[in-house]
């Protein structure tokens, strides 16, 4: 429970980031207008058509932000409201303004072909390398709920040989950057997000979108399959929906305003993911070492080391008491004669 906690108190730290974000960006793009609108009240009927543009754009860049930070803000947010009021100052600063709302239908292109797939927990990277497998997508982009997901998810991906990419709120802006132009330019194959890390993301040319979790709120469903609607591509939105993630399914699918087609997959759509690296699954498990009883383990004498160390000589196995006398006679029978032998030559005179 401690760990859950912990881990949705990071979840919202990263949100309120990535909302201050949006903001800032907002009211700058607020002073740029209204700098815009004070050189045009000093400039002729004849030249203001650049500087009317320049206002066009920043009001449209201000909204955009704005909107983008408000999303990411709860309702009962005291902050949220702040952020309302500074768009209808950017509404009210531009010329003519025009507020335009699309419903959810309306984004949700007929073109997209949406397929859900009825998972478990266990099953569904087996399932995703299937698909994968199956669909052979140029350009993926993959959702996921958590930051540590996104980013196991992305590590699971490069190891079964896939070029993947994670992007998280706490990526910073030269990294994301970074990796944005891979992923546009066609280098990397699929990119693994978390919602937070993907406003505001313009890339055309997705083939695929996949849920790998549905996600919590029901529009950040709306904004990931509006990825691939763009230009008016026609590709495929997959959704894997594991036990936990299906509490989700019907207030989705109230918000688009119609049911997303159901496909059970067969078993030869799951693929067993390979070893974790050829090294651990080809190396030779270890012959567990044989235990010796502890009346007959003899104590391993200390070796010193370093210069000057005197060499330890091992000293000789134990002999049976038998041996071992026979041997002291041995050796008190071979010393007399030398005893005898010495004391004969010996010099005249000499104690």
């Amino acid at each position: 429970a401690t760990a859950e906690a912990e881990a949705k108190r990071a979840e919202a730290e990263r949100t309120f980031a990535a909302s201050k974000v949006h903001y800032d960006a907002g009211m700058q793009a607020i002073d740029a207008l209204k700098a815009a609108q004070a050189q045009l009240a000093q400039t002729p009927k004849d030249q203001q058509a650049p500087i009317q543009e320049k206002i066009a754009q920043a009001g449209s860049t201000a909204v955009t932000e704005l909107d983008a930070a408000q999303q990411l803000m709860k309702p009962e947010d005291p902050n949220r409201s702040i952020v309302l009021s500074r768009m209808g100052e950017a509404y009210e600063s531009m010329n003519n303004p025009t507020m335009v709302a699309i419903k959810p239908e309306q984004v949700m292109a007929e073109n997209v072909e949406e397929i859900l797939y009825h998972v478990s927990r266990e099953e569904k990277f087996p399932l995703l390398l299937g698909l994968l497998e199956r669909e052979k997508g140029k350009r993926i982009l993959m959702f996921s709920n958590m930051k540590h997901e996104v980013e196991r998810l992305a590590e699971r991906l490069v190891r079964q040989g896939y070029h993947a990419r994670a992007i998280t709120g706490d990526v910073d802006q030269r990294q994301r950057l970074k990796v944005m132009q891979a992923f546009k330019e066609g280098g990397l194959h699929i990119l693994v997000a978390t919602d937070v890390a993907s406003r505001g993301l313009h890339i055309e040319g997705v083939t695929h979108v996949v849920n790998y979790d549905l996600p919590q709120d029901a529009e950040d469903y709306v904004h990931r399959i509006g990825r691939t609607a763009r230009m008016g591509a026609s590709d495929k939105a997959i959704s894997l929906a594991d036990e936990a993630c299906v509490l989700g399914l019907p207030a989705i699918e109230e918000l688009i305003g119609h049911k997303i087609p159901v496909e059970w997959p067969g078993d030869d759509l799951f693929v067993k993911p390979a070893p974790r690296s050829a090294a651990e699954a080809g190396a030779p498990r270890r012959r567990p070492v044989e235990s010796t009883p502890s009346s007959s383990r003899r104590p391993q004498r200390r070796t010193s080391s370093g210069p000057g160390a005197r060499p330890v000589h091992p000293r000789p196995a134990q002999q049976p008491a038998a041996l071992e006398g026979e041997a002291k006679k041995k050796r008190r029978r071979s010393r007399k004669p030398k005893a005898a032998a010495g004391s004969a030559s010996r010099p005249a005179g000499e104690v």
